[in-house]
């Protein structure tokens, strides 16, 4: 019995070895996996904002009572659901002014969520009609919160009359939310220069194409899901997806 004891403790010390092996071989690749998880949501944070977002942008024609930009929001943030990308969507008709001195060019767009990423001294626009004209651009363009704004708009047969009830700038031009914009400091000479809009407005000019774009956006790294293969699977499939005229294209890091 004292020798069948011995044999016993090397037995049974052998087989904890054992089963601790098998846990470390199933665990390897978990903890591979979350490494390589870290890395990606690392290159996130480190990204700019260009480099944060698959982005889709292109002329769409729109029909009455139709929301084409929505509905191409729809199925691109179907196809990358489950990689914590946020769809924002972009809206714009460009034109000149013609109320105040020599023209000047400018789009009016409407952005999800715009006032939370803007200084803005007077309001945000809350209905149709109403603008927010940018700080920089406000002396080229002769208005301040409170003064009318009469614009001709692409594809608009009729002047359009805008009341200014804000000035705005950007909180940070380069933050991931922007996805890459330019022409905040733009004088309305050289290129359009934003002009805030509720949705609303863009429905009410009866525009017959209008500017689109949907910005996927990792804004924040933390919920970044996936890996690379699954990610650049979902970017193949929303250039499929994507109508005539409108381009799909990403910068996103991990797909380098």
């Amino acid at each position: 019995m004292a020798a069948l004891r011995a044999r016993r403790g090397p037995t049974a010390l052998l087989f904890l070895l054992a089963v601790l092996a098998v846990a470390a071989g199933s665990a390897a690749p978990l903890y591979a996996e979350a490494a390589a998880d870290r890395v990606r949501r690392q290159l996130y944070a480190e990204a700019t904002g260009p480099e944060r977002a698959i982005s889709a942008i292109g002329p769409m024609p729109v029909a009455p009572g139709a929301d084409p930009v929505g509905a191409l929001r729809t199925e691109l943030a179907g196809i990358v659901a489950g990689h914590g990308l946020t769809a924002l969507t972009t809206t714009q008709v460009e034109g000149v002014t013609v109320s105040h001195g020599d023209p000047a060019r400018f789009a009016l767009t409407a952005r999800d969520e715009v006032c939370a990423h803007l200084v803005v001294a007077g309001r945000c626009p809350g209905a149709a009609g109403e603008a927010l004209v940018s700080a920089v651009a406000a002396p080229t363009l002769a208005v301040r919160a409170g003064s009318s704004l009469r614009v001709r708009l692409r594809t608009v047969p009729r002047v359009v009359s805008l009341t200014v009830v804000g000035l705005y700038r950007p909180t940070d031009p380069a933050e991931a939310y922007w996805a890459g914009w330019t022409g905040f400091t733009a004088d309305g000479r050289r290129e359009a220069t934003p002009v805030f809009v509720a949705p609303e407005t863009i429905r009410a000019v009866g525009a017959e194409f209008v500017g689109a774009r949907v910005d996927l956006v990792a804004l924040d790294p933390l919920r970044v899901r996936g890996d690379p293969a699954a990610l650049e699977a979902a970017v193949a499939a929303a250039r499929e997806a994507a109508p005539s005229g409108v381009t799909v294209s990403s910068a996103l890091p991990v797909l380098r």
